[in-house]
This record gives C-alpha cells, structure tokens and sequence, in this order.
C-alpha cells in the first residue's frame, strides 16, 4: 500500500482509530506509506491525538501528510507537531529500521482555521522536527502573521534544512 487516500469520509475520529489500530493487533504492523490524506475528514483534536499516536507508538511512517480541512486547533496542532518530532528522531537514529526512505517531506496543514498560539508554533519550529521537509501548506491555517517572520528566520537558520516551498494566504 503506498497511498491511502481517505479524504471527505465521515468517519471522525474514531473511523480513523480503526484504521490505524485494528482490533487484531497481530496483524499491525508498521505501515510506510508515500501520502496519507486525510483531507475533510472531520478529526478535530481527539482525532489528530489519535494520528499522533500513530506516528509516536511506531505504527505509521509518512512520506506525504494531508490533514488540511480537518478542524485542527491548538491542541492537535501540538500532538502532531511532537510526534512527527519523535519520529524524525528515530529515523535519524535507525534509517534502515524505521523507514528513512520515507522521512516526512510534504505537509498540508491548511484551513484549519482555528488560531494556533505562539506556543503552538514554538513546538512547530523546534529543531529536529522536519529534517527532510520540502513542501508545507500553512494556508488559513490558523497560524498568525507574526509567526510567518518566525518562520523565516527558522528557515535561515537551517532548523528546516530542505525546505523548497512554503505557501500561506496573504498577511501583511
């Protein structure tokens, strides 16, 4: 399986436990795959908490992540941030064992309007998060214009050392 595409599916939060973590946990095992969308799918933070535990217990390695439109706030925002952390840590540590072909190298965030705190961000821009990004996707994302310079100055200082495009709306 390289791709799953779940976009616009009703399922929340729960549907999506069900996906990532299978009654019989005897046939889970660590699924690498080259784009998870999760577009339009109502996941809210419980749900993106539960994404997260995907990626931190090990269970799920994504080369193309897409939660754009999914009610994201504050709260997921940050789980989601830590556990992609977690895992770039592993796959620098161990590249054969966990998947290093498929490091974390686009990132759709977009419209999930809810606002994102300093915070939020101050855990988004920590260094050794997206080692391997080239794509993000901040468009109405609900991270505030002030940020935006932040992250410029992430960029320079190599804390996102490949990345190539940044889109986000239009700010001052």
């Amino acid at each position: 399986l390289d791709e799953l595409l779940l976009s616009a599916n009703p399922f929340g939060c729960k549907g999506l436990e069900s996906v990532l973590f299978p009654i019989d946990l005897s046939i889970c095992r660590t699924r690498m795959l080259k784009r998870l969308c999760l577009a339009h799918v109502s996941l809210k933070d419980e749900g993106i908490e539960v994404l997260a535990r995907a990626f931190e217990e090990g269970w799920l390695v994504v080369k193309d992540l897409d939660v754009s439109w999914v009610k994201m706030g504050s709260k997921g925002f940050q789980s989601l941030t830590k556990a992609l952390r977690k895992v770039a840590r592993r796959q620098l540590e161990n590249p054969l064992e966990q998947g290093h072909a498929y490091a974390l190298t686009e990132l759709d965030l977009s419209y999930n309007y809810s606002p994102k705190t300093r915070v939020d961000f101050d855990e988004f821009l920590k260094p050794g998060t997206f080692p391997c990004l080239k794509k993000l996707d901040l468009c109405h994302s609900g991270v505030i214009t002030a940020d935006f310079a932040r992250l410029a100055k992430a960029i320079k200082d190599l804390r996102l050392p490949t990345i190539e495009t940044v889109k986000f709306q239009n700010s001052e």
